[in-house]
């Protein structure tokens, strides 16, 4: 009699007849003919199934343990071949460039020319003309110029010794400083001997040579030196010009004509005044002017002394009176609309172009344009030290504007006026009230 159940192969579990898979174990269950449930035909398996439920194999653990042990071995060999390459690779890298260097320097075979001597014929000779090249010029290498080696001399300033190499202009004086390891322009000594370098010639328009020499400048006038340094002929009424001669210098030339340093310096723009002091009359013990001999300086013209004539008898030869020098000052400072603070001292600077007469002086005239108060002061200096009683008081601070003339007037009618400047005109801040 059949069994009215089905019992699974795998567990010995009984399942109802219809049952198509173990309700234990899950294995799929077929019958045969005669009513007996078998499993389906599956791989064997190794693993006891009685010894609990798993969904794992010992076996299949083992196996993918194995792929990842293979799979760690086959990156560290890699990685072992890379750090090879790195390692080995510039060495290789640079056989490899030797190599090819070597190739390419390797000397190529040039083919050889083969020469046909041509058949000689015996016979009359043919005259063959001769090409005769014009003598080229074959350029000779100029010498270099030795410098210009200059030994102080007793009294001697640097000017002087520049000027013996042809320079006339200070702007040389760094050079030598810097060539010579001098400490400053005045520190030289007697017996010292400095190395110039020649100046750079130029060469006069209206001079037909086309070569100069260097060495020659010195005594020649040939060149074109800054119209500064050799003023015109056309000078201002009460200015005349003095040449220097050998051993003269700026405060010689200032006591000959009873000039100060500060006239000399508005009357020779171009000429350096270094540290010297326009308050003294000579400049102060540091006052250094360069001056060279053969050069023109612009100095007042001196006022002809007034002689007594004698009682006329009859027979004197009549003698020409020279006409006194015109004296017309030019302002110097401060420059038109200038600018000054409240507590800033304003000092108004002028030059002559001749001397005071014995009875002449300056009249100073500032006007306050804003106030219309006019002040006059006189003096026989050219310059003049405006008075803070001269400064505007108000309550706020303002500006006020001041026109200012110089005029050379007579000590003994100070209202008429020989001559008087333009006016100019600077602002100063108005003083507070007390």
């Amino acid at each position: 009699m059949p069994e009215s159940y089905k019992t699974c192969p795998i567990c010995k579990t009984a399942n109802p007849v219809n049952a198509s898979f173990c309700m234990t174990c899950g294995t799929s269950l077929s019958t045969d003919g005669a009513g007996n449930a078998h499993a389906l035909q599956m791989k064997p398996s190794d693993y006891e199934y009685q010894y609990g439920e798993t969904d794992l194999m010992e076996r299949s653990i083992h196996a993918v343990g194995r792929r990842y042990l293979l799979g760690a071995f086959v990156f560290l060999v890699v990685m072992m071949l890379v750090g090879i390459g790195i390692i080995f690779a510039p060495n290789l890298l640079k056989n490899a460039q030797q190599a090819l260097s070597e190739i390419i320097s390797e000397p190529t075979l040039t083919p050889s020319i083969t020469f046909i001597r041509p058949t000689v014929t015996v016979g009359p000779p043919t005259r063959t003309p001769t090409a005769t090249l014009p003598p080229t010029d074959t350029p000779s290498p100029t010498p270099t110029r030795e410098p210009c080696l200059q030994t102080v001399r007793t009294g001697d300033l640097l000017w002087d010794v520049v000027v013996r190499c042809g320079h006339f202009s200070d702007a040389v004086f760094a050079q030598v400083v810097e060539i010579n390891n001098l400490r400053d322009a005045g520190t030289i000594f007697e017996g010292q001997v400095l190395e110039i370098p020649w100046p750079t010639p130029t060469v006069d328009p209206n001079i037909p040579t086309a070569t100069l020499d260097p060495e020659a400048q010195a005594d020649t006038q040939n060149v074109a030196f800054e119209q500064a340094f050799f003023p015109t002929a056309t000078l201002l009424p009460g200015i005349q010009q003095h040449r220097v001669v050998a051993g003269e210098n700026i405060i010689t030339i200032a006591l000959q004509y009873k000039a100060t340093i500060e006239i000399l310096s508005q009357l020779n723009p171009e000429v350096t005044f270094s540290q010297c002091d326009f308050g003294l009359d000579l400049g102060g013990e540091r006052c250094n002017v360069m001056v060279f001999e053969g050069q023109l300086i612009r100095v007042p013209a001196p006022t002809p002394t007034p002689t007594l004539s004698a009682t006329p008898s009859g027979s004197e030869t009549p003698t020409p009176t020279v006409t006194p020098t015109f004296n017309a000052p030019a302002i110097q400072s401060p420059s038109n609309r200038t600018f000054f603070r409240r507590d800033e001292l304003i000092t108004l600077r002028w030059s002559p172009t001749g001397t005071l007469g014995a009875d002449e002086t300056y009249r100073v005239n500032v006007k306050n344009l804003n106030t219309g108060m006019m002040y006059t002061a006189y003096t026989q200096d050219t310059r003049f030290v405006i008075s803070t009683d001269w400064q505007a008081k108000t309550e706020t601070l303002t500006r006020h504007e001041y026109e200012w003339t110089i005029s050379v007037v007579n000590i003994n009618d100070t209202d008429r006026a020989s001559y008087t400047t333009p006016a100019f005109i600077f602002v100063w801040e108005t003083g507070a009230l007390n």
